[in-house]
C-alpha cells in the first residue's frame, strides 16, 4: 500500500483512498470507494477468527469479502476514533497485613516475660499495602503453650481501633515455657483484603514468643 523501496510482490503500490491524511488518527484511515484494500482480505482461521465487526464497529464481512485493514467499507463513516465498547477492567482491592504482635502489661508498656497464673496482654498491629494502620478489622487470635496446646478453650477477637491495632489478654497458665501468639483470622471491610502472604514481611511474626516463669 506504501510507495517505496522492497514492497512485497503481492502488494499494491497505489493510492490508499482513505479519508484523511497519514498520521492523522484512527478516523483519517477509514477507506473511500475504489480503496485498494477493500475485497483483499484474507480470512484468517480458528482459534482467533475474524470477528463480526471492525474497528469502527461496522459488521464485517460487506458485500461478502474482507478488507484489507481494520475499517471495512460500509458506505458510511465515523466520527469518533472507536465505536467499540469499553473494555471491562478487573478492580483489585487494597491489601492489609499483621505488620507486629507484641506483648504488654496491663498499662500498655512492652513486657517479654510474665509471672505463672498473671494476665498476658498482647497486641496485633494490621497496615494496608502502604503501612499505613486500618481501622475496623476483625483479629482472631490464639495462644499456645511450649507444647503447642491452646492456652485458651477458645480464639479470642478484637476489631483494630484508628492506630490498626487490637487488644487481647489472656491468662498466663501455670507451667513455665515459651508461648506463642498466632492470628488465625484476619477480616478486613469489605473494600479490602488480608494477603497473609505479606506477614512474612513483618520481623518476628508468628508470635512473638512470650516466656512465661
Amino acid at each position: 500500500m506504501l510507495a517505496g523501496a522492497r514492497l512485497r510482490p503481492e502488494g499494491t503500490n497505489a493510492d490508499p483512498r482513505i479519508v484523511g491524511s497519514l498520521g492523522g488518527g484512527p478516523t483519517a484511515y477509514q477507506l473511500t470507494a475504489g480503496a485498494p484494500a477493500v475485497g483483499r482480505g484474507a480470512p484468517v482461521a480458528s482459534p482467533r477468527g475474524m470477528g463480526a465487526r471492525d474497528y469502527f464497529d461496522d459488521a464485517t464481512p460487506q458485500g461478502g469479502t474482507y478488507d484489507t485493514g481494520a475499517d471495512e467499507l460500509s458506505g458510511t463513516l465515523s466520527g469518533t476514533n472507536s465505536n467499540a465498547a469499553p473494555v471491562g477492567h478487573t478492580t483489585v482491592s487494597p491489601s492489609v497485613r499483621v505488620a507486629d504482635i507484641w506483648t504488654t502489661d496491663a498499662s500498655g508498656t512492652p513486657r517479654p516475660v510474665f509471672a505463672n497464673n498473671t494476665t498476658v496482654n498482647y497486641k496485633v498491629r494490621v497496615v494496608d499495602d502502604q503501612g499505613q494502620p486500618v481501622p475496623g478489622v476483625t483479629v482472631t487470635s490464639r495462644v499456645y503453650a511450649q507444647d503447642w496446646s491452646w492456652l485458651t478453650p477458645t480464639t479470642l477477637s478484637d476489631v483494630t481501633d484508628s492506630a490498626g491495632v487490637a487488644d487481647f489478654s489472656v491468662p498466663s497458665g501455670g507451667s513455665d515455657g515459651i508461648h506463642t501468639i498466632v492470628p488465625v483470622d484476619v477480616a478486613p471491610p469489605a473494600s479490602l483484603y488480608y494477603d497473609s502472604a505479606l506477614d512474612s514481611e513483618s520481623p518476628g511474626l508468628p508470635g512473638p514468643v512470650t516466656q512465661v516463669q
